[in-house]
């Protein structure tokens, strides 16, 4: 099993002129030698919004914290990887279902390829 951090992109809000603000979000995904992959449930924010009103005007403030974040996913994978090393097992009630790998046996399996060539 395969583990590794891998960094994404959500929307923390909207800044003071209603534009939404992006930051990075880190989690941690498994994959099995046939190309299923699971992310943890636990992710790691890379913003935190901040917002008050004064005297009427909206302050929106954005804390960047992905190097935090980043080290808090690294740390996650590194614990989960000595784990397998030891011989343990991941338990699966904390993680996700998501797609398998682009190309592998079981992207193929799971007719991606028809869903690619039909919604792509």
């Amino acid at each position: 099993m395969d583990i590794a951090v891998f960094e994404d992109v959500a929307n923390f809000g909207p800044t003071e002129d209603g534009a939404p603000y992006t930051a990075p979000v880190y989690c941690v995904m498994a994959q099995d030698a046939k190309g299923n992959r699971w992310v943890h449930e636990m992710t790691f924010p890379g913003c935190k919004r901040y917002a008050t009103t004064v005297e009427g005007d909206l302050i929106v403030r954005f804390e960047d914290l992905s190097k935090i974040a980043q080290a808090r996913a690294e740390d996650l994978a590194s614990r989960v990887r000595k784990a397998l090393a030891a011989g343990g097992q991941i338990n699966f009630d904390y993680w996700v279902e998501t797609f398998p790998a682009y190309g592998s046996e079981a992207y193929r399996e799971e007719g991606m390829v028809v869903w690619e060539k039909e919604y792509a």
